[in-house]
């Protein structure tokens, strides 16, 4: 395997061989399939031959092109978080306790180890990037050159960095937006708690799904020729940046059946229960909703904004009733997710966004109302083994 001796290049001592059986092996087993997809689409769909010119066009239509150029900046550092969430999600387990005690090690040898942490993490980026570095200094851009070592060192240095704090700290100093003072003189519904969750936990998460949605987005429309331009490929852009916004609904479940599980027996009726998820999703949606209606001043028809923003709440109030099925395993909610984006995919291409909406939304209300109190808290494994 590449990774494993590219770990034995550094000193294999226990705190290297720790962060390979706990971190580094485990994250490529885990995505294992997204890489063969990522390999699958950039090499295989090419004839035999054409592989490495195409990528040699590629690159240099990426050097000559600022706007392309910054694109595949962004797209590196969402790999980036991509790697910071992993990592962070492994620790928060109670069985990862033990990385803690590597925070013991002085300041300067445990940035090392960090640092050598995330490169064998980003080695798949990184391989990429010294072939661009290379054939950018071939070409004689040495400014292109500067910026990507400049910004891909960095990078490393950075997250190596926010892992130490993370390890030191042990989250007990971590910031968090609920530290505000009129965030916490706010008389606080069900709702705030959840929110409270995703400012403090998933706020990585929160502003990466910002980020892709608004960034990829706005960036289409602005591009737009007219107001009355075809938005069949900013729906479809739409979709998928507002299905990363699952993660949330699904951390928030996950935290709810664990520490709020209590909240299902009070006396509340079922409406109000609703009206609670339904201004968590109004929270989450904010940004969205201020950008779309900024966007009708410039290039976007007030109907059309309105239409995103009633097609972009619909879809998270039917996020959040799927997951009130029952107690999904990722991989089963990822399914589900790609049959959803298929079936948006048609929808869209038909021109019956109003009708999608109507149907995401109508779906997420029956599911919620018929779904809340018969919700099964088992996990999968659970409930097969109870059967057998």
């Amino acid at each position: 395997m590449l990774i494993k001796p590219f770990i034995c290049y550094f000193n294999m001592d226990a705190v290297s061989l720790v962060f390979w059986k706990s971190i580094i092996k485990p994250y490529y087993q885990q995505n294992a399939g997204f890489f063969l997809f990522i390999f699958v689409v950039l090499f295989g769909v090419l004839p035999p031959g054409q592989q490495f010119t195409f990528h040699y066009h590629l690159i240099l239509g990426m050097l000559s092109t600022p706007a392309f150029f910054l694109f595949v900046l962004i797209l590196w550092m969402m790999y980036a978080l991509k790697t910071i969430l992993f990592v962070m999600d492994l620790w928060r387990q109670s069985a990862f306790a033990f990385i803690y005690l590597v925070s013991s090690l002085n300041r300067k040898s445990l940035i090392t180890k960090l640092f050598q942490l995330h490169i064998s993490l980003y080695l798949p980026v990184g391989l990429y990037a010294l072939c661009i570095i290379i054939i950018a200094f071939y070409k004689g851009n040495y400014m292109a050159c500067a910026v990507l070592t400049g910004f891909n060192a960095g990078l490393c240095l950075f997250c190596s960095l926010f892992y130490q704090h993370v390890l030191k700290s042990n989250r007990k100093n971590t910031w968090s937006f609920t530290k505000l003072k009129v965030l916490s003189e706010i008389r606080r519904p069900y709702f705030i708690i959840l929110i409270s969750y995703i400012l403090n936990d998933l706020k990585a998460i929160f502003i990466s799904c910002k980020l892709i949605t608004c960034l990829l987005l706005f960036r289409i429309l602005t591009q737009q020729d007219t107001a009355h331009g075809d938005l069949r490929m900013p729906f479809l852009i739409f979709t998928a940046g507002m299905l990363g916004h699952s993660a949330l609904f699904y951390k928030c479940r996950e935290f709810e059946l664990n520490a709020l599980f209590w909240w299902r027996t009070l006396p509340v009726s079922i409406f109000n229960r609703f009206l609670q998820y339904a201004g968590l999703g109004l929270f989450i949606f904010i940004p969205e909703i201020i950008g779309l209606w900024r966007l009708t001043s410039q290039c976007l028809l007030v109907f059309d904004a309105l239409l995103f923003i009633i097609y972009g709440y619909s879809l998270l109030i039917f996020m959040n009733g799927i997951l009130l099925i029952s107690r999904l395993s990722r991989t089963d909610h990822l399914q589900i997710l790609l049959g959803v984006f298929i079936l948006a995919y048609f929808f869209i291409l038909g021109g019956a966004v109003g009708w999608l909406s109507l149907l995401f939304f109508s779906i997420g209300v029956f599911l919620f109302f018929t779904k809340y109190y018969t919700f099964d808290n088992r996990l999968p494994t659970d409930r097969l083994l109870n059967k057998n």
